[in-house]
This record gives structure tokens, sequence and C-alpha cells, in this order.
């Protein structure tokens, strides 16, 4: 562990994917929960598409000390798509973070060349009543409101939505990654809302580091992110959160395994 970065102690990753899942990943959530004690981090946020990951951090949490484990609800098909019912439960159980659909959101659908998917929006460009239903259940709650794998338009109008109602924050999914791309001048105008937050980090095979926003959309549409930006350009590091996907497929060499994704 000698060759883990100083900044990795006190860390809170909100995005990390383990097993058990339908992909392969590198840790299972107690091996994830032991590597990242191991590096010092102060806690992690197990995230799945297919299932709530908030029973699974529970009982992590009994068996490894040393670091909080959070889990939280993404609200994809597989749970009832927006399914308020299932926000509910798992507000009630601590979830930490419920994120908008991913893989069956229908702009990632698009982007995948996938047929059907989910939308929060209607034909008139309004949000639908559970996505509504859901905005309110979340309100004063605590729990963050991630914003998937939603279109840009989608994500400006689920941010307006939520400072309106106030009382949650918005952490803005991956805005660097090609299907849910946000340029740096998009950015900065949902940063400058107040609630909302972008979510910056490394995508499969970059080392953990805290990523720049590039406003060159070119260099983002495959996978990872430039190395010779790490300072993000919002002008305020309150705007920007950090996560490593310290946890996923089996292709790193082990030694440096909690530095990939």
């Amino acid at each position: 562990m000698a060759d883990l970065p100083d900044f990795l102690e006190g860390a809170v990753d909100l995005h990390v994917h383990s097993a058990p899942d339908v992909d392969e990943r590198r840790f299972s959530d107690i091996e994830l929960a032991s590597e990242a004690g191991r590096a010092r981090m102060a806690a992690i946020l197990i995230k799945s598409h297919q299932n709530s990951t908030v029973e699974r951090a529970w009982l992590v949490s009994r068996f490894i000390s040393g670091i909080r484990v959070f889990g939280g609800l993404v609200l994809n098909e597989t749970v009832g798509g927006l399914n308020p019912a299932a926000v509910s439960l798992a507000l009630s159980m601590r979830a930490k973070e419920v994120w908008m659909p991913t893989r069956s959101a229908l702009n990632h659908r698009r982007h995948e060349a996938l047929p059907g998917g989910i939308t929060v929006l209607n034909d008139r460009g309004e949000l639908v009543p559970a996505a509504e239903e859901i905005l309110r259940i979340l309100a004063g709650s605590g729990c963050i409101l991630g914003t998937g794998h939603l279109s840009q338009e989608e994500t400006f109008a689920l941010a307006d939505r939520a400072c309106a109602l106030g009382g949650i924050q918005v952490l803005v999914t991956h805005p660097e990654w090609a299907p849910t791309f946000f340029s740096v001048p998009q950015q900065k105008i949902l940063a400058a809302r107040g609630n909302v937050t972008l979510a910056l980090f490394c995508l499969h095979d970059a080392p953990l580091r805290l990523c720049t926003v590039h406003d060159d959309r070119a260099r983002h549409r495959g996978n990872g992110c430039g190395e010779d930006r790490v300072v993000h350009r919002l002008g305020s590091t309150r705007h920007a959160a950090a996560g490593g996907r310290i946890a996923g497929v089996r292709r790193a060499p082990a030694r440096r395994r909690v530095l990939r994704r």
C-alpha cells in the first residue's frame, strides 16, 4: 500500500462499484471496504446499476471497521424505474444517494443505439409526475440526488426543480463523460444554482486522481481523462466532488488495484 497517494487519506468516494454485480468487478463489497480502510479513506458509497446497495452497505459495516460504508439506489428498470415507493424505502434504510436512471435512461439507450428508455420529462419538457414526487420525497431528507445518465435538458430541468423545492443537494453524475457531457460554461451555470455539485472522476483504467473538467468534448468520447490538467475549471472547489471508481473490472495489475476503477 506504500504506492497509494496521500490524498486518499480521509477521502470519501461517492461512486464506486463492487461485487455482487452482473458486471465483473475487481472487489467484493467486503474486499472494497477493507482496501479502502487500509488506504485510510473516510468512507465509500457503493453503487449498483441493478439494485439497492443500502442493505449491502449495512452488512459490510458489521464486518469491516475503520471506514464508513454507505449505500444508495439507482432508479433503473430493475427497481421499477421512477419508483417513489422504492425511494421512500431506501430513505427509511438511510440511503445516502438516489440516482436517476443510468443504463435505463432514454439518453443512455440512445447513446448505445438501444431501444426504449426512461425519461424524467414529458413532451412539453416538464418533469413527469413520478419525478416530481421523488423530488418531494428527497426534499429535506439529507439524501443526495444523483442525475444518473440523464440528458443535458433533463439534468437542467431536474436541477431547477430541486433548487425551487429546496433541501435537495444535486450531484451531477460524470459531466465529463460523452453520454452525459457538459461543457465548462454549462457546468458553471449548473454550479451557480448553489445546490448543485459536479461529480468529477476517472473512468475505467485511469489512475485515481482529481480529474480535470475539460472543455474539449473530443477528449471525453472514450473512457478515461487527461493527465495534463488536474485542477478543475469551475472557479471554486466547493462545486466539485472527486470519485475514483476504485472497484472495477479485473484488468489492472494487482499492486495498483486500489487506484483503478
